[in-house]
This record gives structure tokens, C-alpha cells and sequence, in this order.
């Protein structure tokens, strides 16, 4: 098998999209945080004068990346990556933090994924909780819920 060129334009993903659903989506992924990586080290960012208390790389721009990959390919991170999505405004170290688990979590976890096979039963099942008012302050409820298709959430 003759080894891929990725310096051929023909092989090269013109979008997010094209890479993350390319049979190379794991490479891609590594793509993507290097690149993130390579904005935060390059010094392009002395054309200004860097404020003390602001990052080099736009997390905007890195949870952008992670939404993408989280609907595309990457469900198993949604959860992380909507939460830390809420605080793109106001964000700080701690947001920053988050988002680097995040793509430390998608290194370690490259080569997994969901197995669905043809001869499993493909009914949809739901399961749901609730648990009315338990918050003594604000009296508010909770609710949860997961959907199972072929015995995978």
C-alpha cells in the first residue's frame, strides 16, 4: 500500500468538515491542537503589545475547533466543551485550563470509538430521572435523561 501525501493538494481537506469525516479524522484532530499550538508559540502576536493578564491563542478559536469535532465526529466531549463554551465572553485561566484537558483527553482517546453492528437490535431506548425541588434554597428541580441506540448512548 503506497504510503498518503499530504502535501498533495488533492489529499489535503479544504474544511473542518472534510477532516474530521476523512478516513484520517485521527490525524486530523492532532492537526488541529498542533496548529493551535504552533499560534500560541509563534510571536506573531509582538505586533501589539500584549496585555499581561490575556492569552496568545483566542479560545474562542480553540473551543470553535473542539465544537466542531464534539458534533462532527467527537460526541463524547459535547458535554465539556458546551460547558466551557459558556464562559468565551468572560473567560480565564481556569476556562483555559479546561480546554487543554479537553484536547489532552482527545489525544489519549484517538483510536476509540463506538462499535455498532448490523445484527444488534435497533430500537431506541430513553431513561430519564427526576428528583422534584431537592435544592432547600431555590427549590428547583433536576431532571436527566440519556437515549440508547443500538446499546450505545
Amino acid at each position: 500500500m503506497e504510503p498518503k501525501s499530504y502535501l498533495c493538494m488533492a489529499n489535503v481537506p479544504q474544511t473542518y468538515e472534510d477532516a474530521l469525516s476523512s478516513e484520517d479524522s485521527e490525524l486530523w484532530i492532532k492537526s488541529i491542537k498542533e496548529e493551535l499550538k504552533a499560534h500560541e508559540d509563534n510571536g506573531t502576536w509582538e505586533l501589539v503589545k500584549k496585555p499581561d493578564n490575556v492569552r496568545l491563542l483566542d479560545c474562542k478559536e480553540a473551543v470553535g475547533s473542539l465544537m466542531f469535532a464534539a458534533i462532527v465526529t467527537r460526541p463524547d466531549i459535547m458535554f465539556a466543551v458546551s460547558t466551557v463554551s459558556r464562559f468565551l465572553n468572560s473567560h480565564d485561566q481556569s476556562h483555559w485550563n479546561a480546554v487543554k484537558k479537553i484536547f489532552k483527553y482527545l489525544k489519549g482517546t484517538l483510536s476509540f470509538g463506538l462499535c455498532f453492528r448490523s445484527n444488534e437490535n435497533n430500537t431506541l431506548e430513553s431513561y430519564s430521572d427526576a428528583d422534584y425541588a431537592n435544592d432547600p434554597v431555590t427549590r428547583r428541580s433536576t431532571t436527566g435523561y440519556v437515549f440508547m441506540k443500538m446499546e450505545q448512548p
